[in-house]
């Protein structure tokens, strides 16, 4: 049995890093968009003039740049629960949390893809 849970939490362990990683790849994806979000956050912040109208490609920009930046919030967090936990134990946690990382980059990575 405890050669069974040691397996298990090697591969969680792993999961995660395969999550920690792709978030580091969209990441320094987007890194070389960052002068574009700035500009369509100048645009998208509120003012006093009429709002300008932002075209379907900068909105689809910006949407990815704020789901890129919620997955490595996510990643961060998980990071900060690994470290709390020791080689054979791995909490509930840091595992949903893996998890919902794992779903999230491969919906941005398949929404990359579309336009």
């Amino acid at each position: 049995m405890a050669k069974r849970a040691r397996k298990e939490a090697i591969r969680r362990t792993g999961l995660i890093l395969v999550a920690l990683s792709m978030a580091g790849s969209l990441l320094a994806q987007t890194t070389g968009a960052q002068h574009q979000s700035a500009a369509i956050s100048a645009q998208t912040a509120p003012s006093k003039a009429a709002a300008p109208v932002l075209t379907p490609e900068q909105r689809h920009l910006a949407d990815l740049l704020a789901d890129a930046d919620h997955l490595v919030a996510l990643a961060q967090q998980l990071k900060g629960e690994v470290d709390k936990t020791n080689e054979y134990t791995l909490s509930l946690k840091a595992i949903k949390r893996a998890e919902e990382i794992q779903s999230s980059a491969k919906a941005l990575s398949q929404r990359v893809g579309q336009k």
